[in-house]
């Protein structure tokens, strides 16, 4: 197991010069019921009512 126990993100390039992918992962994180029933209409290309997310 590694000495640091932290998980990290920044400028980042594997070998193939790919970045880490954090950035399109975090796009998924959201903050309020509006914001996500906002994005998972986008993503799933389906309406969502507010009311089933809170």
């Amino acid at each position: 197991m590694p000495e640091d126990q932290h998980w990290w993100t920044g400028e980042l390039e594997d070998a193939d010069g790919r970045d880490d992918g954090s950035g399109f992962l975090f796009g998924y994180l959201v903050q309020t019921p509006e914001e996500y029933v906002d994005w998972a209409e986008t993503y799933f290309d389906q309406p969502l009512a507010l009311d089933a997310v809170r």
